[in-house]
């Protein structure tokens, strides 16, 4: 494995941590059980499988 390798998983890795640490703070919508931060939720934690 390459340096360069090891630095761009740390970055994937790192904004994946970003994407699910903010998809926390959007509001839930009443009567739902998904609400606006389940499709961020879903694409931070495939990124952080990819890194």
């Amino acid at each position: 494995m390459r340096r360069t390798d090891r630095w761009v998983g740390l970055g994937l890795a790192a904004l994946a941590l970003a994407v699910l640490w903010s998809s926390r703070s959007f509001p839930s919508v009443p009567g739902q059980k998904l609400g606006a931060g389940f499709l961020p939720t879903i694409v931070g934690a495939g990124l952080l499988l990819c890194a």
